[in-house]
């Protein structure tokens, strides 16, 4: 699997995630990365009550002298997994990943791996007496990186030293990858908060006495790898989690040789609730041909977390929103500046009851996030709030935030010239960027043309970079951004008067 910055023909075509499904039982996509860990029901796994027993860890294997991904696969296969239909290779979307050994058809077994080969904290180990603070990345996640570290730290001595070997050392994490966010994308706190959540993990593990790489590569590993077993548990499977991404939907003409076509589950083995007795059954969801790569979704995350920790961010992602308020307060302001004779006919007690009947009290009407999601829609708070500011007119109140949406965009560089920029170097074919550049720049010039707008008041990239760079993939998650904000606006065809210019 690859984690960071991909092959640009994936980065291209990247297609919206939908929101995890399960067929027949299994999972489409992998565990949604939040406090609210494996909603997605799942197979009965082991009790709870598990002990320190055989069956909880797999058995040491001598690979001495092999390449890491011989050694792993060696060391699955002799620990019970079956790995008959799929092999490890060189990915055409960058890296390796898993290639299917055969022909398969839809809902046939591709391969397996039994549960005590995962990476995973029992009941009897020592993480689970970790104090750990509220505040920061979910406790399931901190305790599977501190044993991740320690058995890193064992060696050839560690029972899942052949998998640790193959692991890549030098993944994206959200601190490194977080230089220069700010003046490219304004109006949003999803950064910060999973910076937040990610700093205060970082600090608590570093007074555990972890060291700091050890930290932040063992967090990459599990936030970018890890799957759920349906109890609230996290896991590292080997072999599974060396797939790469794959869609779970095909509404956009740049996905047809990228969707998912691989679905997993747990699944009994055995008599006995041990986990020796459980294992992970990759199942594909179509028909498969030999050599073809086996691809699996990475989950339902927004595009802040995919660039954090993949490195990427998806070019049609259902999950994106932006945000153009960070609170109710903070809507108000503009609000007040933007409708001064409106805001002064508002009493001191219209002004209470406004926060009071939103439903939204003290501090938190700070952190409400006030956005509009990649399907155009608006979050209900955000709706209702201005809705109670323009007496219940819903059309007043969206022309409303259109005018916000159109007020964020000229704080921010030209969406045109952006699109221009990122699809210069590609202009011999189609690609996302070209496609947009085509579909947009006659209905946005078209509308600022009507609205009185002047033409061409963008700023483009100063200088050119690195394609697949860090730089790069905030001017794309900028640009999908902005995207958000005109295809809301295009919608509603405001005037030029409902946006302030006459």
């Amino acid at each position: 699997m690859l984690v960071g910055v991909r092959s640009l023909s994936q980065r291209i075509i990247h297609q919206g995630l939908a929101r995890p499904t399960c067929v027949s039982g299994f999972h489409a996509s992998r565990r949604s990365h939040s406090r609210k860990q494996d909603r997605r029901k799942s197979f009965s796994v082991f009790s709870a009550q598990a002990t320190e027993q055989a069956g909880t860890s797999p058995d040491l294997v001598d690979c001495t002298g092999k390449a890491p991904a011989a050694c792993l696969v060696d060391w699955s296969t002799a620990n019970g997994a079956d790995l008959s239909g799929a092999r490890i290779e060189k990915s055409a979307l960058g890296g390796v990943g898993l290639l299917a050994c055969d022909d398969f058809l839809q809902d046939e077994v591709i391969f397996r791996v039994p549960m005590h080969l995962s990476l995973m904290v029992y009941p009897f180990e020592i993480y689970q007496s970790l104090a750990i603070p509220s505040k920061g990345l979910p406790d399931t996640t901190i305790k599977l990186a501190c044993k991740l570290i320690d058995e890193k730290n064992r060696g050839h001595k560690s029972p899942w030293f052949p998998y640790i070997a193959s692991l890549p050392q030098n993944l994206t994490n959200p601190r490194s990858m977080s230089e220069g966010i700010a003046h490219v994308h304004a109006g949003s706190d999803a950064f910060s908060v999973i910076l937040g959540n990610y700093d205060g993990t970082v600090q608590f593990m570093t007074s555990l006495g972890k060291n700091l790489d050890d930290i932040r590569w063992a967090l990459s590993v599990i936030q970018s790898r890890a799957f759920g077993n349906g109890r609230g548990q996290e896991l590292l499977v080997p072999m599974v989690d060396s797939m790469n991404h794959g869609d779970l939907v095909s509404d956009n003409p740049f996905a047809d040789e990228h969707q998912a076509n691989v679905t997993y589950g747990w699944q009994r083995r055995g008599p006995d609730n041990t986990p020796s007795n459980f294992e992970m059954v990759i199942k594909a969801t179509r028909t498969i041909s030999e050599g073809e790569e086996l691809l699996v979704s990475y989950g339902d995350h927004e595009n802040e977390y995919f660039y954090l920790y993949y490195g990427f961010v998806p070019m049609f992602n259902s999950r994106d929103d932006l945000v153009i308020f960070n609170g109710l307060d903070d809507a108000f302001e503009w609000y007040c500046n933007t409708y001064p004779k409106r805001a002064q006919n508002l009493s001191a007690e219209e002004r209470k009851k406004l926060f009071k009947e939103v439903k939204v009290e003290g501090d938190l009407k700070n952190v409400i996030k006030m956005n509009i999601c990649a399907d155009g829609s608006v979050s209900p708070i955000m709706l209702e709030f201005f809705k109670m500011l323009f007496d219940g007119e819903e059309e007043e109140a969206e022309l409303a935030i259109a005018r916000s949406c159109f007020d964020l965009l000229q704080k921010l560089s030209g969406f045109l010239e952006d699109l221009e920029s990122l699809s210069t170097p590609y202009s011999e074919e189609p690609n996302v960027f070209r496609y947009y550049d085509l579909s947009y720049r006659k209905d946005i010039q078209s509308f600022l043309t009507r609205v009185g707008m002047p033409q061409g008041g963008g700023s483009r990239m100063e200088e050119k970079v690195e394609i697949g760079s860090r730089e790069w993939w905030l001017i794309v998650h900028g640009v999908l951004k902005k995207k958000i904000a005109w295809d809301y606006i295009l919608d509603l065809d405001p005037s030029g008067k409902d946006l302030g210019l006459s």
